[in-house]
């Protein structure tokens, strides 16, 4: 019992997710190194590598709530699960959707959907564990504000309806949203402010 009172927040993970965690994280800073040296890759591939790790990086590290001492539980392999599931369809996937891929012009596929959906309650979960409950909840309502939106009053809150079709094209399929400018600067030159600050 002494053993557990005495662990740090991440205690509870077993050796092997410790090991994964410097790992994930080595391959993090020497994937930023390479890009920053030689170049960065397609905007959607570079974007997705680093959020997709950083992701990974926060399940294994945040625990779900404080009354888990820092223990892997059910819903941290949930979580990492659709990471990985929904990163490697953009990984696959990111020569077609950056060369062939006309957005918002057609219907997205269910596929497409489903994994559009389940990023976007994917990165959600890892903003309130990495950043809090209230920047959670603030994106949230705005997410919630584009479904209720147009069955508000036109003339004030309101607006037309653009359909499932253009908020995952926006999120997820494209480098408009999720993917955009804010995840392209922390993609590219802040890891390696972060990497040479931490250096000198």
């Amino acid at each position: 019992m002494k053993e557990t009172e005495d662990e740090p927040e991440t205690g509870g993970n077993p050796t092997a997710i410790k090991l994964l965690v410097v790992s994930l994280s080595l391959f993090l800073a020497l994937f930023h190194l390479y890009t920053g040296v030689f170049g960065t890759l397609d905007a959607m591939l570079q974007r997705s590598i680093h959020l997709g790790v950083a992701l990974l990086l926060i399940f294994l590290i945040y625990p779900a709530n404080k009354k888990s001492n820092g223990a892997l539980g059910a819903s941290n392999y949930i979580f990492l699960v659709l990471t990985i599931g929904t990163m490697g369809y953009l990984y696959w996937n990111h020569e077609y959707l950056s060369q062939e891929y006309i957005a918002y012009v057609g219907p997205v596929t269910w596929i497409q959907a489903t994994f559009g959906v389940s990023l976007i309650f994917v990165v959600l979960e890892g903003v309130r564990r990495a950043l809090g409950l209230a920047l959670a909840i603030v994106v949230a309502v705005f997410i919630v504000y584009y479904i209720v939106g147009p069955f508000l009053p036109t003339g004030g809150i309101g607006y037309p309806a653009l359909g499932l079709s253009i908020f995952i094209d926006n999120h997820f399929l494209t480098t408009d949203g999720m993917f955009g400018l804010a995840l392209g600067i922390s993609a590219t030159f802040l890891p390696l402010f972060i990497i040479f600050g931490r250096i000198m």
